[in-house]
């Protein structure tokens, strides 16, 4: 019947655009105003008026309920489809804001299940229950206390303007039949009250020391009156067995023990904590027990504290929306926070101080100008398995969705309104208030089996045109990764959102330019634990002292999940050996003999270093050699080679020769100096002439020499030119003080021209 309606409707809605066509490229003003494939793909569910609806992200209708009665206010999904929702009685005796009264389950088709009234002269429910894992229903409520019970609760009377005062309670029902329940549980917290005022009563002490009990004389942002707490909401954390509130007029919220009967819940003692139905934490506003100042709230109105589920990042923390009402200049803010425990569930108690932590471990403000982001009431926010926030707005029927890097990812405006729905391109409306909104995953049990065919967005005369529902599937990446080598090399490896079990992930590489001496290349695996969006791996890489290029390798990801496609990243060895510095040293060769000039670089390289060499004149010519232009080449790993030059014998009577020779150009390869030039030297050679005769050769001590021309000067060089002995108006010479080698002799007559050259053996 339900997917009847829905047809019909959709058909109403396609004449609508074929006599009204909307313009593709115009900009939605209700409706999706954003959506985005970073967006996570579920289905967004929430109550406005007296219809309830489930939208996919183009906010097209999956599933929509229509009830007797407006929001009272909170709505919830179950997971066998049907829906658990409370409604508004009109109460003549309770008229707080939020008030309710009328709770009511409905099937997937809307049909009526089950409904029950909390609601009378003296109780009624308001602003939310909780479904139970166990079927059962919490449901949160006042009640009603005279002016004489209040002032026997220690309530100074000067703060009771109204006369009475309201009493908040928490029971836990088991629905019966068609409209029926049982009472299984109960807690109250005028049975957790302290006061500092009235002596004579049993509750009077110490407020500050007794951080367990809530200050019935503490008036918040309530300034006397009947409904002083104002609590906005009750969530349950089935592993802990614990319920969260929260108190809008304190600016806190408060967790206590579920695990108690109903006499320890009224009690001090009892259940699993041994602490009965004392407040087992407390956050927000610590001046409310007497441990802090004004300035050490951090809670302004809030709504919705509730935990995060394990299955999500930040899992078990709190998370909720802060309205900021109260605070100058006015504006909201979603907060993280997380309690200090000795153990789950356990809390860090503290001593004459406030509860922690100091700060919370998350803010989300408006960052551009944070008065933009504000509701003054309702409002919710709740991370996403894939560790985006959903964040309602609900003054002005807003929802956005924020990524971890607080872009907006996707937006929409809720079109129902007091004035009925509105049409795409009327002005934003601003009677469209929405208390929460929740975004259910697609794998939720409630959609196994049904038909999930979207009809028409809620809005009329609709703009589909740019929108795309984008596959929500779990999706793995990893990001490219770099190091010195000798470093470590770590890759994040990321879903997209997180699964309801643990993924491995198995990896393998792929050398590139890298080889297996280079790194670690171990194959292994990771696991990513359920509700966890991250893992990591690290690689280490390998020193070496050979000077290369950067080199890469590949890694590949397989996760154990079929369903999730494999991938990769490349992974970079950063060189950081300093390019080899090349140094030539100075030789020297009789004239017509080859000059090897020794040629070495500091350290070995990866690859061939390829040189080109030239030839600089000093005191030769291109007729004292035969090759001006050279090529060398160091191989990979060496660290040294010779270059050779042949000199040219052209039996002149001449001085000795000299060039430079150095490094013209680097063909391949790398150096990090090379502007070191070498010296050769060409020693000059004359035809032997029988008219000088040297004795003592090999030389001991003494050469001596027997000449037909008179010897002015007798000169002795290494073979690098260097002088190293010289004797004037003689015809021998002391070398006794020289090393064992091969030295040139020259000999100098008086008009200073040499007239004979030997190379002698010391």
């Amino acid at each position: 019947m339900k997917k009847i309606i829905l047809t019909h409707m959709l058909l109403l809605q396609l004449m609508f655009i074929l006599i009204y066509p909307t313009n593709s490229q115009s900009q939605n003003t209700i409706g999706v105003i954003l959506n985005t494939e970073e967006s996570y793909n579920g289905y967004t569910f929430y109550t406005v008026q007296k219809n309830t609806y489930l939208i996919d992200n183009c906010g097209q209708v999956v599933n929509q309920w229509t009830s007797e009665f407006n929001p009272g206010n909170a709505v919830y999904l179950l997971e066998n489809g049907s829906i658990l929702r409370t409604g508004k009685i009109d109460n003549p005796d309770i008229t707080i804001g939020g008030i309710g009264g009328h709770i009511e389950i409905k099937d997937w088709d809307d049909n009526l299940v089950w409904e029950y009234d909390y609601s009378d002269s003296q109780v009624s429910q308001h602003h939310d229950v909780f479904p139970m894992p166990n079927g059962n229903i919490l449901i949160l409520a006042v009640t009603r206390k005279t002016q004489a019970e209040a002032i026997a609760a220690g309530r100074d009377p000067a703060n009771l303007p109204s006369a009475e005062l309201y009493n908040e309670q928490i029971i836990e029902i088991e629905p019966t039949g068609a409209n029926g329940a049982n009472v299984v549980w109960e807690w109250n917290i005028w049975d957790h009250l302290i006061q500092d005022y009235d002596n004579t009563q049993d509750n009077f002490g110490i407020v500050s020391e007794n951080p367990q009990l809530l200050n019935i004389n503490f008036l918040g942002t309530s300034s006397g009156g009947a409904n002083w707490m104002h609590v906005n909401s009750i969530q349950y954390n089935e592993t802990l067995d614990q319920i969260v509130l929260s108190s809008r007029q304190l600016n806190e919220f408060y967790i206590i023990d579920h695990s108690t009967t109903t006499s320890e819940a009224g009690s001090h003692s009892g259940g699993i904590r041994g602490k009965g139905g004392d407040l087992l934490y407390r956050w927000g506003n610590p001046q409310s027990y007497n441990q802090g100042t004004e300035l050490d709230k951090q809670l302004f109105g809030q709504h919705f504290p509730h935990w995060i589920p394990e299955t999500s990042p930040d899992g078990g923390k709190i998370i909720l929306y802060n309205n900021g009402s109260g605070r100058t200049p006015f504006f909201s803010s979603v907060l993280i926070v997380d309690p200090p425990e000795s153990s789950p569930g356990n809390y860090v108690v503290p001593i004459n101080s406030n509860f922690g932590p100091e700060t919370p471990e998350y803010i989300y403000t408006d960052p551009n100008n944070p008065e933009d982001f504000f509701s003054l009431i309702l409002s919710s926010a709740q991370r996403l398995p894939n560790g985006n926030t959903l964040i309602c707005e609900g003054t002005s029927g807003r929802f956005f969705e924020i990524d971890p890097s607080e872009n907006i990812v996707w937006e929409f405006i809720n079109p129902d309104t007091n004035g009925g729905i509105l049409s795409q391109g009327d002005s934003p409306p601003t009677a469209n208030n929405i208390f929460r909104v929740l975004r259910y995953s697609p794998d939720y049990a409630a959609f196994s089996g049904r038909d999930l065919t979207p009809g028409l967005p809620i809005e009329q005369n609709p703009n589909l045109n740019s929108c795309t529902v984008f596959d929500g599937s779990i999706r793995l990446s990893a990001n490219d990764s770099a190091t010195l080598e000798g470093g470590t090399i770590t890759f994040e490896v990321n879903l997209s959102q997180t699964g309801s079990e643990d993924i491995t992930v198995s990896y393998s590489f792929t050398n590139n330019t890298a080889e297996d001496n280079d790194y670690s290349a171990t194959s292994g695996q990771i696991v990513i634990v359920a509700g966890t969006l991250s893992g990591s791996i690290t690689i280490d890489t390998l020193e070496d002292e050979i000077d290369e290029a950067d080199e890469t390798f590949t890694i590949n990801l397989t996760p154990s999940d079929t369903d999730i496609d494999p991938i990769s990243a490349i992974g970079t060895i950063i060189d950081n050996d300093i390019s080899p510095i090349l140094t030539i040293q100075d030789s020297s060769a009789i004239e017509g003999e080859n000059l090897s000039f020794p040629i070495t670089i500091s350290g070995p390289s990866s690859e061939d270093i390829v040189l080109s060499m030239e030839i600089i004149d000093i005191t030769t010519n291109n007729t004292d050699y035969s090759n001006s232009v050279l090529q060398v080449t160091i191989p990979a790993g060496e660290v040294s080679v010779e270059v050779t030059v042949t000199t040219i014998n052209d039996e002149l009577n001449e001085i000795n020769e000299t060039f430079e020779i150095g490094v013209l150009n680097i063909i391949s390869g790398r150096l990090s100096e090379f502007d070191n030039k070498a010296t050769g030297t060409i020693v000059d050679t004359m035809p032997d002439d029988s008219s000088v005769i040297f004795y003592n050769v090999p030389v001991e001590e003494f050469l001596r020499t027997s000449s037909l021309e008179s010897v002015d000067k007798i000169e002795v060089f290494n073979m690098l030119g260097g002088l190293v002995a010289n004797s004037s108006n003689e015809n021998d010479i002391n070398l006794s003080s020289l090393k064992t080698g091969i030295y040139i002799v020259q000999l100098t007559d008086a008009t200073g021209e040499v007239f004979r050259k030997k190379i002698i053996k010391k």
